[in-house]
């Protein structure tokens, strides 16, 4: 379409006129822009995305970041397309293909490079503390991007129908359709940063000691780098947006519309930076591939792991499983790739009972035997909780369900700053999850296999201390998986030894209740 040909302050021989390019009779003045655009300014801002989506992409790709990947390269792509737009405009200001382009991309890309920065405030709560916030981490997420979506659907409907219109009405319609989503968004974006800077102001007005990772990362000139970047990439797309109002209130083709000052006066929105600095998730996390020890055996080998995925020379444990030898541990952990290596800790399943004895040596690292004397070990109980103990008050804990374990370490064991409760004890809970809490570093949670756990603080269950992602197998015996350990919160390498054995002893426990009920089927039906 000619965007000359819907123009309402053209004179009427104009109007009649399906203006094509720039010639005598179609004036550039008689454009919907009334201008050339300059070439220079936009083929500067078609580079910087173009730069700015490779390098996203590539980022992303490597550090996995799936949601924030989307978020920023969609943004990046529209406005690389958008500034295309505005470039073909400059060759012929009358290009119907370049006036689409550019009306509808530039418009709607702000939504999606704000979902990158809406991502970003989950982590920066649950890294500071969640007690500061209004609303739980996880609603940031959800809240905002839901919001962020309806105005990107009211401005990609209404850009679509502006730049399709064939008359005065349509282009209205277009036209105020566009209006509302914009305004939505700005309305979005307020309430944003009311929330954010409520947030800042709470945590600053408490005080607190934060744990040791928060301090760490406060400190880092990363992370100030980062929030100096997505503070800018806000204030240029919150002043865009405005700008955009006040550019569509006064109608197609006025004043503030036939100016490009104007437009060049306004910052293009920066997109925000890859938040390395914040979420970078080999930075935050420890990570142990769990692999069979061979076919058939329910053993397992734990290795250090990359942020890929893949193993490192460097054997973190050995799992030995013991089923029928009498007198032996349910489940020794030892140091190193085999049950040769020292025994850090071992867990005892009672008969009858759906509780387990974890026991762990005094001192981790001085450890050297291959066996351990029980009546030395520290022990704590691993509670596995059933529908029945729940429904009797069996399971005190708050918010624990069938099939999830809890035990207490002491506090001196975990640095937690802001979230510990103050008492000597803190009580953890293994939970089933198909979200990934801790890899997924965008804000919004990833899904991984069922079968998964995380490990929660029973007083603030969005605090997530470690995870294990299940592998395809459903049988342990050939499962693969992966454990994955928060920085920042231990005191002393004992904190890993007893998550890594609380974790295996769970696995264990559950596989052989699904084994016994496998037998006890059989022997029904027969």
């Amino acid at each position: 379409m000619s965007n000359a040909s819907v123009i309402s302050n053209t004179t009427s021989a104009a109007n009649q006129t399906y203006c094509l390019e720039v010639s005598e009779l179609c004036p550039v003045k008689l454009s919907t822009y009334g201008y050339y655009p300059n070439l220079g300014a936009n083929a500067f801002f078609l580079a910087v995305f173009a730069i700015c989506m490779i390098s996203s992409f590539a980022s992303s790709l490597h550090y996995r970041t799936w949601t924030y990947m989307v978020a920023l390269t969609l943004g990046c792509l529209t406005e690389f397309i958008g500034y295309i737009g505005r470039i073909m405009l400059h060759n012929n200001p009358f290009d119907g293909n370049g006036f689409e382009m550019q009306i509808c991309c530039l418009i709607i890309a702000p939504a999606f490079i704000s979902a990158g920065i809406y991502l970003t405030l989950k982590h920066i709560v649950l890294c500071f503390g969640t007690e500061y916030s209004v609303l739980r981490p996880r609603s940031y997420t959800w809240i905002f991007i839901c919001f962020d979506i309806i105005s990107l659907l009211l401005q990609a409907a209404g850009g679509g129908i502006a730049a399709s219109a064939s008359d005065e009405s349509g282009l209205k319609l277009g036209n105020d359709i566009m209006m509302a989503g914009i305004v939505w968004q700005v309305i979005t974006l307020t309430a944003f940063a009311a929330l954010a800077g409520l947030y800042y102001m709470r945590l600053r007005a408490s005080q607190a000691i934060l744990s040791s990772e928060a301090d760490a990362l406060r400190r880092a000139t990363l992370f100030k780098l980062f929030l100096f970047g997505m503070t800018i990439a806000f204030v240029t797309i919150y002043i865009r947006c405005v700008y955009r109002i006040a550019e569509m209130a006064g109608g197609w083709g006025n004043k503030i519309m036939k100016d490009e000052s104007y437009l060049q006066g306004v910052p293009a929105e920066a997109p925000p930076p890859y938040p390395g600095g914040l979420a970078h998730p080999q930075q935050r996390v420890q990570i142990i591939e769990v692999v069979s020890a061979g076919f058939g055996k329910s053993s397992m080998v734990l290795k250090r792991a990359d942020l890929t995925g893949n193993s490192a020379q460097e054997f973190g444990y050995f799992v030995d499983v013991s089923n029928y030898t009498p007198g032996k541990p349910d489940v020794t952990l030892h140091r190193g790739e085999d049950k040769n290596g020292p025994a850090l800790g071992i867990a005892r399943f009672p008969h009858f009972s759906h509780s387990m004895r974890i026991g762990i040596v005094p001192d981790v690292q001085a450890v050297n035997s291959a066996t351990v004397d029980e009546s030395q070990l520290w022990w704590e109980d691993l509670r596995s909780v059933t529908g029945f103990g729940k429904l009797f008050g069996k399971a005190a804990t708050s918010g624990a369900k069938s099939g999830d374990g809890v035990f207490s370490v002491p506090a001196r064991m975990l640095n937690l700053g802001a979230s510990n409760t103050g008492s000597d004890r803190i009580e953890l809970i293994w939970k089933r999850t198909h979200h990934d809490h801790l890899m997924t570093a965008n804000g919004a949670s990833g899904n991984i296999s069922m079968g998964s756990l995380k490990l929660v603080l029973a007083h603030n269950q969005d605090f997530v201390v470690a995870q294990f992602e299940q592998g395809h197998s459903c049988s342990f015996r050939g499962s693969k998986g992966r454990i994955v350990l928060l920085n920042g919160v231990a005191t002393g390498p004992a904190w890993e030894v007893m998550a890594v054995l609380t974790l295996m002893a769970m696995i264990e426990h559950r596989r052989r209740q699904q084994q016994a009920a496998v037998a006890s089927g059989a022997a029904a039906s027969s």
